[in-house]
This record gives C-alpha cells, sequence and structure tokens, in this order.
C-alpha cells in the first residue's frame, strides 16, 4: 500500500512538472529547438508564445487544471461518469472566466456551449477536432492500478463531453492505460513484456453487436470528427508480470487555486 500511494502522488505531481516543464515549448519540435535548442530547466513562455505567452516559468497549464478537477469529481462521485466529466469541465471553464480567457482550446469552448445549451452529452463533444482530453486523462489511470482495461474505458468516458472523436477517445484510454499499468507493483523490477489489448466499450459506447477489423495502418488516416459512439479501440501497451480516489484528494487540494489567477487575467 505504501508503494501504491507513493505511486499516486507521483502520478499527481509528475502530471503537474511535466505540463510545467513543457509549457514553453512551441508548437512543432522544430519551432522549440530553433528558439529554445533544448528546454532543461523550467523557463518563461516567449512573448510571442501562441498560447503561453506571459506564463511564468513553473507555472502549470490547463492540462493539469482541468486533471485536477476531474480528480475531485471522480472523488466526489465515487467513481467516473459521464454526467460528472461535463461538470468537472463546467467547474474549470467558469472558475477561469472560460468565455474571456484565450486559453481554451476550440473542441472544449464548442462542448461547454453545447452543454449549457442543454444538447446531450452524448452529442456536445461531437465536433471535436483536437485531442485535448488525453491531457486530462492521467488521474483515471490512478484510480485503476493494474486495471488497464478498465482505466481505458473510464478515459474514454471523460473524454466524450468535449472530444467524443475516435482519435481524442483512444488517446485519452491510452494515457490512463499507461498510467494504470505503471501502478502496477513489480513494474521497474522486472523486465515489461509487450501485449496488445482490445477494448470493446459497453453501451453506449460501443455497438451492441461489435464488428471486430484490423486497426490502423501506417497508410491509413481517420477522419478528426470521427463520431466514437458506435468506435472501438485496440492500443498496444507494456505490462509487466479498489479505488484510490481519497490518495488524490490528498494532492488535489493542495494548492487549489494556484493555475486560476493567469487566466483570470488574460
Amino acid at each position: 500500500m505504501n508503494q501504491l500511494r507513493s505511486k499516486i502522488y507521483g502520478g499527481v505531481y509528475g502530471q503537474a512538472l511535466g505540463d510545467a516543464f513543457g509549457m514553453p515549448a512551441l508548437l512543432s519540435p522544430a519551432q522549440t529547438r530553433a528558439r529554445f535548442g533544448r528546454i532543461t530547466d523550467f523557463v518563461a513562455a516567449p512573448d510571442d508564445h501562441p498560447v503561453h505567452a506571459g506564463l511564468p516559468a513553473g507555472r502549470v497549464t490547463d492540462d493539469t487544471e482541468q486533471a485536477i478537477w476531474l480528480a475531485r469529481q471522480i472523488i466526489a462521485d465515487g467513481g467516473v461518469t459521464l454526467e460528472g466529466s461535463a461538470r468537472a469541465i463546467l467547474g474549470w471553464y467558469d472558475a477561469i472566466g472560460g468565455d474571456s480567457c484565450v486559453f481554451v482550446g476550440p473542441s472544449t469552448r464548442r462542448g461547454v456551449a453545447k452543454i449549457r445549451a442543454g444538447v446531450d452529452l452524448r452529442q456536445t463533444g461531437l465536433g471535436g477536432d483536437t485531442n485535448g482530453s488525453a491531457m486530462r486523462a492521467s488521474v483515471v489511470g490512478l484510480i485503476h492500478p493494474g486495471d488497464v482495461e478498465g482505466a481505458a474505458r473510464d478515459a474514454a468516458l471523460t473524454a466524450i463531453p468535449t472530444h467524443n472523436t475516435h482519435v481524442a477517445c483512444a488517446a485519452a484510454a491510452a494515457v490512463a492505460g499507461a498510467v494504470a499499468c505503471a501502478l502496477e507493483p513489480d513494474v521497474g523490477l522486472v523486465r515489461p513484456r509487450s501485449m496488445w489489448m482490445r477494448v470493446v466499450f459497453p453501451a453506449p459506447l460501443g455497438p451492441s453487436t461489435p464488428r471486430i477489423s484490423p486497426f490502423l495502418s501506417s497508410k491509413e488516416t481517420w477522419s478528426t470528427a470521427r463520431n466514437f459512439l458506435k468506435s472501438l479501440v485496440r492500443f498496444s501497451t507494456s505490462t509487466t508480470g479498489s479505488t484510490m480516489g481519497n490518495k488524490i484528494a490528498e494532492v488535489s487540494t493542495e494548492g487549489n487555486s494556484s493555475g486560476f489567477d493567469r487566466h483570470r487575467a488574460a
């Protein structure tokens, strides 16, 4: 239990540290290399950064903010739900003054508008054209230690209100599944083995009689606006051979508004 507790803390703090470390990076590796060479420490965002201009060194972004809001909602609800995921997004959006905030992504902004208009939550994210749901998915993996399939299912559910596309739901599932795998007690002690897993999502996320076909090859191109409601996810991960919401709560309640001031000032 002590090892699991430590890994859960590491997962939450790792989300924030990695986010802050990568915050100043530009929109492509080539642009980042041209500006910084290599980023080896916390640095401020450039004044001409298209998204994070003005953020100081070490500041987290909406990636971590949404993850913490989602974690709190999971704790309050006792698990992941579609409605709870929407409440978490709306709570975060209102806290940062989302209507006037330049940091809100296009898919999230459209999704929030549809949620507020009363559109069915299974439809609000169908216009998503980004994969921002992956950025908040790590906390879902933290409540599924060793349960990659459960983490993937719940992560896809959290994506639906704003990013209900194949690419975005699969990305969220992959992040949460990797985190769940990392919570295995033996990870880091033995050599991992490679495995394939197919996650068939239950209704309403998947068809009642799914048609399974081979996954994409390097020559296939996915549409960024594909309806995820009838899609399946198959992904690769590495493994080695209960709910932990209270552990997440201990971390998520610390410094609970530290990332919001820069949005209000935007």
